[in-house]
């Protein structure tokens, strides 16, 4: 399984990956061609799993955005530090918008301790900072560390 950001993303497959997440009165109100419209210009990199795009994360004016196809929730996580590292070398603090309706989504941000600091309309909108990146260094440091002790006692 080859999984890695690539340069460019799909903005169709980033379309698909993130109509998922709204409800129907808000896919229809974004239709395809004016999500295209809209995001064309955005800074953008893609999650590519073996040479197939499956989502990725762009920045526009106000917020970051990244959204995987509902079938490699998950996979992606490999590439969220590269991510994180992408989006505050952008912009640091970074805001993402959350609907109301997409738990999956709130729950990763609050895994991730970030703050809800505004609502608007049926988003919620979170502040993303980098104590992200030292947490994860944190948790990889203790699950390395962990193997480690274990290793030694024949575990």
């Amino acid at each position: 399984m080859a999984l890695r950001i690539v340069d460019k993303l799909d903005l169709e497959v980033m379309y698909e990956a993130e109509r998922s997440s709204y409800n129907q009165m808000f896919r229809e109100l974004v239709t395809k061609q004016i999500y295209l419209a809209e995001t064309s210009g955005y800074q953008a990199i893609g999650f590519e799993l073996d040479g197939r795009c499956i989502g990725g994360a762009m920045l526009c004016p106000k917020y970051a955005h990244f959204s995987v196809l509902p079938e490699y929730h998950g996979t992606w996580t490999f590439l969220w530090r590269q991510t994180l590292e992408w989006i505050f070398a952008q912009r640091c603090p970074a805001y993402a918008p959350v609907h109301v309706d997409n738990v999956k989504c709130r729950r990763f941000m609050q895994r991730n301790n970030w703050e809800i600091i505004d609502t608007v309309g049926e988003f919620q909108i979170y502040e993303m900072d980098l104590q992200a990146l030292t947490r994860l260094a944190t948790r990889r440091y203790s699950r390395i560390s962990q193997t480690q002790k274990m290793s030694a006692h024949g575990l």
